[in-house]
């Protein structure tokens, strides 16, 4: 523990003159002509205050080894992929689609792969940018006709627009109802605002459940 102790304060106050002010700010009284480093961290080391730190910072570097250990043996020891965060990242947890392809609906063969699905259809997209980056110009999307009352927050919808022509797909980010029914707000994932659109069920043409790119 001593030791670990002066591990501690050696890389948290390399610097001679630190440790003095450190000490000073601990001890006012503390008033030495000629001292060395060594002595300084003793009598570091012998402050409540001090102590108190080095017990605080040894159980948060517990802390951190342990989680970072648990994160370590749970990757290495599954075969599925981790989309893993910074430690520090402020990222949060976002709505997300439905799983509607389960694994056991997927064949892979040599040279080709075969998803089971009831009724697909393959769309395309207009070089809009609105849902950037999940899917723009180019890319193909697998859809299917959805059970309206099946459909959460996260799911990627192609709707009939009454604010613009033609089809929008934008992803669901608000469920409500009223007397006559489901109201889903969408918005794209590059937009700023909401779609102006309450959509009702019966508006609602397809569900994005996979983007082909």
């Amino acid at each position: 523990m001593v030791y670990y102790s002066y591990l501690v304060i050696n890389i948290l106050f390399k610097d001679l003159y630190f440790l003095y002010i450190i000490l000073r700010i601990i001890d006012y009284n503390f008033k030495v002509v000629k001292i060395s480093k060594l002595y300084i961290i003793i009598k570091l080391l012998n402050s409540n205050k001090m102590k108190t730190f080095l017990v605080i910072s040894v159980i948060l570097s517990s802390f951190l080894v342990g989680f970072l250990a648990n994160s370590y043996i749970t990757i290495s020891s599954s075969d599925k992929e981790f989309p893993l965060n910074n430690l520090f990242s402020r990222d949060t947890d976002r709505n997300s689609p439905s799983d509607i392809i389960k694994e056991s609906d997927i064949e892979i063969s040599e040279d080709r792969l075969i998803i089971h699905i009831k009724d697909p259809l393959i769309s395309s997209y207009e070089d809009t940018n609105s849902m950037d980056p999940v899917f723009d110009f180019g890319h193909n999307g697998i859809e299917i006709k959805p059970n309206c009352y099946n459909l959460i927050k996260g799911d990627i919808i192609a709707y009939r627009a009454t604010w613009t022509q033609g089809t929008v797909v934008h992803r669901i980010v608000e469920i409500n109802q009223d007397n006559f029914g489901l109201l889903f707000t969408a918005k794209g994932d590059n937009s700023s605002i909401d779609d102006p659109q309450k959509i009702r069920c019966s508006e609602i043409k397809y569900q994005v459940i996979g983007v082909l790119y």
